[in-house]
């Protein structure tokens, strides 16, 4: 009678601490044919297919290390959106980009671990004027 109570005590304290498992997100972006980069203040989206800029921008996001928080259901609002599309129009990666160091992805808000660099929030700032200028 006892074996059965231990074994059932042990299985609950293993399901109760899976929950609780810290769970890290690192993106591994590959090679995109453009980016489309959104602005979450007015709407503005402007194709990013630079090589350079591309990877820069890659490269920042594939370079940090996020611990995932609460879910984001509940949540609106939004600084910019980043979509990388591979060479045949297919979309690769979907990112919210809430702060330098915060992102929102697939249901759920990351902070990017201490340490790990930021996302260069003024440089989509300028490729998002250097769009509208252009248009």
């Amino acid at each position: 009678m006892r074996k059965p109570m231990v074994w059932g005590l042990l299985l609950a304290a293993a399901l109760l601490t899976a929950g609780c498992a810290r769970t890290d997100l690192d993106l591994d972006i590959g090679e995109a044919g453009r980016i489309e980069l959104y602005s979450g203040t007015d709407g503005e989206m402007v194709v990013i297919a630079d090589g350079e800029e591309m990877e820069q921008i890659t490269g920042e996001i594939n370079a940090m290390t996020f611990r995932r928080e609460e879910p984001s259901a509940d949540y609106s609002g939004w600084r910019y959106l980043l979509k990388w599309y591979d060479s045949r129009g297919q979309l690769m990666e979907k990112v919210v980009i809430l702060s330098e160091t915060r992102i929102e992805y697939e249901d759920y808000f990351y902070e990017g671990e201490e340490g790990d660099g930021r996302i260069d929030l003024a440089r989509l700032d300028e490729l998002l004027d250097a769009g509208q200028a252009a248009n």
